[in-house]
């Protein structure tokens, strides 16, 4: 967790803080995307300097310790994404040169990504970004192009969701519609238009899926603010859930399912679960869900506050936590 004190790892029942004062960290991370790379370290970025911590031995690590031999960049790292099998992407600054990271083949520039704003990683290959070309997907090995797609509105891949193909988001702010589209080797194929009375052409998360019961859904409110699934082979919306009762109709920013099938959203002034193979709509305290939740198998985390999914009608409160600022990581024993 990315506080303004420090890095936190909460156990269920503690919060072990990692700050300046602590340890070796030069500066709190930015709130960009903390990685981590296949020997458990987690790299993450001030806007001046990339710091490792190991999410093990909680050691901290400057940059140009774990390269004592040199870094092929010189100017500050502006971000950070997760490559496949451990790997890390990083942007420079100063140049816009673009870096790939692994333990097994150390630090490689990557001159065909150089200019490009943002990447994202599958299985089938890279896609990048950029503000001219639009979204290009490049083979890892040779670097050939293979498939591209532009679009006015920015958006979202929706990660997962049938693999390996590839499926994107966004929201037309002219006729107020989230559209889903299949990309193709040459071009993105429209799928379905949904209403949606509220939506930000920059909210990348339009449509979420939703693993265990392999559903696509809308992560905005529809009509009257309830909320639906997207079946897009039927080409229809299907109602999963009530309108969110008295909070107006505003972004679910749900995280996903937990093992028990219960779909945690956010509201205003509450926070709700929805289980959806019998739909049960339970509220908890008002000012709970104020920037943000996150969950693993075993617990969710609101801000100061979490909830133990075996006893998910108390409400326990962290001694201590600060306004969370992002949440890094999390897996069935930790949330960092």
């Amino acid at each position: 967790m990315r506080t303004l004190d420090g890095i936190g790892r909460f156990d269920g029942y503690s919060v072990k803080w990692f700050t300046k004062q602590n340890t070796s960290l030069r500066g709190i991370p930015k709130d960009n995307p903390f990685v981590e790379d296949a020997e458990g370290y987690f790299w993450f970025t001030d806007g001046n300097h990339v710091d490792l911590l190991h999410r093990k031995t909680c050691e901290v690590l400057p940059l140009e310790e774990k390269f004592p031999a040199g870094i092929p960049f010189s100017s500050p790292i502006e971000h950070l994404w997760a490559a496949r099998d451990g790997g890390i992407y990083l942007k420079e600054l100063g140049s816009q040169a673009f870096f790939h990271y692994h333990p097994s083949t150390g630090i490689t520039e990557l001159s065909h990504l150089k200019g490009s704003g943002a990447v994202y990683a599958t299985a089938s290959g890279l896609w990048a970004h950029d503000n001219k070309l639009g979204w290009r997907k490049f083979d890892y090995l040779t670097h050939e192009i293979l498939a591209a797609f532009k679009i006015k509105w920015g958006g979202g891949f929706i990660h997962g969701y049938r693999a390996p193909e590839d499926w994107f988001s966004y929201f037309d702010p002219i006729t107020k519609e989230t559209v889903l589209l299949k990309i193709g080797t040459i071009a993105a194929d429209e799928i379905m238009r949904i209403p949606a009375e509220k939506g930000n052409p920059k909210f990348k998360y339009q449509i979420l899926y939703h693993k265990p019961l392999d559903l696509l859904i809308l992560n905005a409110p529809y009509t009257n603010g309830e909320l639906v699934a997207i079946d897009p082979d039927a080409k229809k919306v299907i109602p999963i859930g009530p309108a969110p009762g008295q909070d107006p109709p505003a972004f679910h920013s749900t995280l996903y399912v937990d093992r028990e099938g219960i779909l945690w959203r956010k509201q205003p002034s509450s926070l709700g679960l929805l289980k959806i193979s019998k739909p049960i709509f339970t509220r908890y305290g008002e000012g709970l869900a104020s920037r943000g939740l996150w969950a693993n198998e075993n617990r969710l985390l609101v801000q100061s506050a979490y909830i133990d999914f075996n006893q998910p009608e108390t409400i326990r409160h962290i001694m201590g936590l600060t306004q969370i600022q992002s949440v890094l990581t999390t897996d069935k024993k930790e949330i960092w």
